[in-house]
């Protein structure tokens, strides 16, 4: 069991836990005031660092850029390589993994699918298939590593450190399989809005994007060394928490994805218009309270325990990427409105957080008594 946890805190960094003992109703609620709470605090404050370096002009917009694309073209896909290649799908722990792995995907082609046809049947304007793209990416794909991560690390690394590794299969369902499905939805509205034809070569060019993605071939060659490798990378390239090559770069990447996040909301809060909120809140309320109830609901209904369900429901209720914002950007699909519900959805996560970790771990305590 202690080699299993290891191996399991190996995969994201983590420190090793040699014990991973049911945690009782005290301990589960010490654990959330004393480890997320100055977390959240953490995570916030570097948002709010970003946010005022970029609105008082401390770094260009620019800067803010290429701050941005540090974070997701090169820490990002170092980070996500490191921990698919060695999560541990060898040992019998790896059963857990795959119940929460099976209700995460069933939860997200839901809440998905769900928002895209809700908004196709209630849309009239010619934009409702970008919108359809946009929302349903809103409510599938969240912040995993740049809020998830420290969060479940608070959470999990001292007593159940396997557990992080749902991160690291979690985040490709959405990057991989759902928001292409969202990309084509708003390629063709595009498409009809300028009244073109929607093409064989339009297709190509999402998938060609889609792969060219440093976020896309960093999983998949993460899971090809996994499987040769068997989950153990050489000390040079990777040794946790932050020894070789690449755990130097990974180390970085919490606290720089943060600051870019601060960055990328100077200016949103001026699109913040009457007429943009119900849209907004109904997104968000969603997002909170419908998706995390789902998620929770699934891998109960699967057969998972009071530590998966509570899993569930934390990351379930992580903030949607403000990386939707910039999907909504490039085909000028309501930008503003998209601005907002990420915004709010950010700024509401901390108190959100906090409270769900609180009530999950309650709820998994008594489960297990």
């Amino acid at each position: 069991m202690a080699q299993e946890l290891a191996a399991a805190a190996a995969a994201t960094g983590a420190p090793v836990a040699t014990t991973a003992a049911p945690p009782t109703n005290g301990s589960s609620t010490t654990v959330v005031s004393d480890e997320l709470l100055p977390e959240l605090l953490n995570i916030f404050t570097a948002i709010l660092l970003g946010y005022l370096f970029g609105r008082f002009n401390f770094i260009s917009r620019e800067g803010a850029r290429n701050f941005a694309a540090c974070a997701a073209k090169l820490l990002l896909p170092v980070l996500l390589f490191c921990g698919v290649s060695t999560v541990d799908f060898y040992s019998e722990k790896f059963a857990l993994l795959k119940t929460f792995l099976i209700g995460i995907s069933i939860t997200k082609a839901v809440s998905f699918f769900f928002i895209a046809l809700v908004v196709l049947a209630t849309d009239r304007t010619p934009e409702k298939w970008g919108r359809a793209g946009t929302r349903a990416i809103f409510m599938s794909q969240s912040e995993d590593f740049s809020i998830g991560l420290p969060i479940f690390l608070a959470l999990y690394a001292k007593t159940n450190p396997i557990m992080i590794s749902l991160l690291f299969l979690a985040a490709p369902i959405s990057l991989i399989v759902l928001n292409p499905i969202g990309f084509i939805l708003m390629e063709y509205g595009s498409t009809r809005k300028k009244e073109g034809k929607f093409t064989c070569r339009t297709m190509l060019r999402i998938l060609l994007k889609v792969i060219k993605n440093p976020i896309t071939w960093s999983a998949f060659v993460g899971l090809i060394v996994n499987f040769s490798t068997r989950g153990q990378l050489p000390d040079i390239i990777y040794k946790a928490p932050n020894g070789g090559l690449l755990g130097s770069m990974t180390i970085g990447f919490p606290f720089i994805s943060q600051f870019a996040l601060g960055l990328i909301i100077v200016g949103k809060l001026s699109s913040m218009k009457t007429e943009h909120m119900p849209v907004a809140l109904g997104l968000i309320i969603a997002k909170v309270v419908m998706v995390p109830f789902l998620g929770r609901g699934v891998v109960l209904a699967l057969g998972a325990g009071p530590d998966i369900a509570q899993a569930t429901f934390i990351y379930s209720s992580l903030p949607a990427t403000m990386g939707v914002f910039l999907y909504a950007m490039q085909y000028d699909v309501s930008p503003h409105r998209v601005a907002i519900s990420s915004l709010l959805g950010v700024i509401f996560a901390g108190p959100v957080l906090f409270i769900v970790a609180v009530l999950s771990a309650l709820d998994s305590s008594a489960l297990v008594n």
